[in-house]
């Protein structure tokens, strides 16, 4: 493919080197390229698929060029062609994604291609993105419940630019949550033309026509929908480890601990080490976590890390409990501590599983309930939420015990990274993936107990299926509007769940523990005391 040079980049790294351009020329120019693609006068009737700031270029004289075409369709074959909605990114960046989209399986329009060009004059005139303060799920959960249009931004600045009452009730038509209702690409561009009041415009043009089409009920009904309230967005206070904890750090191991070898793995926060704790005379091989992420921070953020890394350390190394992955304490080498962990602390418990079917899954899911129970109830110093119970936090020690790690530590380091590389992606993934978590917390983002405990429901339908909750559900978004309205994990059925144990009196259980009102779910304690009453033996 062979195409002119736009040396000039995309329109907002454009916009950042010069912010005195006019950006109702530069809308007006996408909306004109939008319209012939719509229109059918290149001998076929284009649908863009992927339209974002990104994705429109400025030419050497300035002039705005629509490009990547890499999710383009042609509308005439939409029909005869297939496609998945494996991935959200298949449908463009989700937060310029229409809502039909996001909840089936449906193909990309002129209407989605519409939505998205309002999503793109908020790029332009803002240089954020539409609902830029919300996470990647919170953006979905809204889209998912009709709240599809991002609340205005406001400032002088913006008026003076061209963001004024006329050009936001065009984006606010863009935006409508009903495709039908949305104004078809070609009345845009003449809206946008100058000397023409948008608001005349479109009203005429689209809004009377669809709404005699409406039933005589929804006629005189007000579509639109109003961003969320403050009270209706705002979060608990969050019970992780760190923000409950005043404490002492951990032991430093500093001088007792030595690199053998490594690194022999690594990751963008992480270098692991085989080393050597000399415990009193007695050497143990251990795993050293080294917080390499550290060296490369910026002077002015290093002692905040370093502080929240030893507070969730010191939390973490208080833990005594035989069903708990224990943390010796921190050594520093070469100037970044390393978590000392024991070496040997097998395979994630599905893995385990699939290699022992016959093992005694009661048995463990009442051991993981004991030690949840501990850290519940304060008995470290302090309650403790986990926030990312699943499989692949339990190891099944070489006694056959399970081992409670994946602590808040290095998502609270995690946390920091981000918010202090950009604002908006602070939160961008709520703890723990999203098959193991409570509708609640996919819309807040606070761990709580009770998040904790729905997050042990889903883990129990793994351990005795070898499957991921909702494994039955493909698409991402399609999981997340089923959990945020409230529906729960279909009850495993095949004869291995069954003799595995998952009985009806225990599925009876599980379904008390994932109901979508936290309020009404059992405390671990008392799913501790029910569970004591299947394992009989114990």
């Amino acid at each position: 493919m062979i195409s002119p040079w736009a040396s000039n980049g995309d329109c907002m790294r454009y916009l950042e080197r010069h912010p005195e351009t006019r950006r109702l020329p530069l809308v007006s120019l996408v909306a004109d390229a939008l319209r012939y693609l719509h229109s059918g006068e290149a001998g076929f009737t284009y649908i863009h698929g992927d339209l974002k700031g990104n994705n429109v270029l400025i030419s050497d004289d300035g002039q705005a060029l629509l490009a990547d075409f890499g999710l383009s369709r042609y509308a005439d074959k939409m029909q005869l062609m297939s496609q998945t909605m494996s991935n959200i990114s298949n449908h463009g960046h989700v937060h310029f994604v229409a809502p039909e989209l996001l909840v089936t399986d449906t193909r990309p329009t002129k209407e989605s291609d519409v939505y998205a060009f309002g999503c793109l004059i908020i790029q332009i005139f803002t240089g954020d993105l539409p609902f830029a303060n919300c996470s990647v799920v919170r953006v979905m959960h809204l889209k998912g419940t009709g709240e599809c249009k991002p609340p205005r931004p406001e400032s002088q600045e913006l008026l003076a630019a061209g963001l004024d009452d006329k050009m936001w009730f065009l984006v606010e038509r863009c935006l409508d949550y009903e495709s039908s209702l949305r104004p078809l690409i070609g009345d845009v561009s003449l809206a946008l033309s100058d000397g023409v009041d948008i608001r005349k415009v479109l009203p005429l043009r689209l809004t009377l026509p669809r709404e005699d089409n409406l039933p005589s009920d929804l006629q005189q009904q007000d579509t639109s929908v109003s961003p969320p309230s403050h009270n209706q967005i705002k979060s608990s206070p969050s019970t992780s480890g760190l923000d409950l904890c005043d404490c002492d750090g951990p032991k430093d191991l500093t001088g007792v601990v030595r690199v053998v070898r490594g690194p022999l793995d690594s990751n963008s926060l992480f270098e692991y080490y085989e080393g050597v704790f000399d415990r009193e005379g007695r050497k143990e091989k251990v795993s050293m976590d080294r917080f390499r992420y550290l060296l490369n921070a910026a002077e002015t953020e290093r002692e905040h890390l370093l502080t929240v890394f030893l507070r969730e350390a010191g939390i973490w190394s208080r833990f005594d409990h035989p069903f708990i992955l224990p943390l010796y304490g921190v050594a520093f080498l070469s100037e970044c501590p390393s978590l000392i962990l024991p070496w040997d602390i097998g395979e994630d418990c599905i893995d385990f599983l699939l290699q022992y079917p016959t093992f005694n899954r009661k048995k463990l899911i009442l051991q993981i309930a004991d030690a949840l129970e501990y850290l519940y109830s304060g008995k470290s110093g302090q309650p403790f939420v986990h926030g990312d119970i699943r499989g692949a936090s339990i190891s099944i020690s070489a006694r056959g015990h399970p081992l409670l790690s994946n602590f808040n530590i290095t998502r609270s380091v995690e946390e920091k990274v981000y918010r202090t590389a950009s604002p908006s992606s602070a939160r961008r993934i709520p703890a723990g993936p999203a098959r193991f978590c409570a509708p609640e917390l996919l819309i807040n983002h606070r761990t709580t107990l009770q998040t904790d405990v729905y997050a042990f429901g889903c883990l129990v339908i793994q351990i005795f299926t070898g499957r991921l909750p909702y494994h039955y559900i493909e698409h991402e978004f399609q999981l997340m509007v089923t959990i945020t309205r409230g529906g729960k994990p279909r009850r495993p059925l095949d004869a291995a769940a069954k003799s595995a144990g998952l009985n009806d009196r225990l599925w009876a259980l599980v379904d008390q523990i994932l109901d979508p009102d936290p309020k009404l779910r059992p405390t671990m304690s008392q799913i501790k005391t029910s569970l004591m009453a299947f394992n009989e033996e114990i």
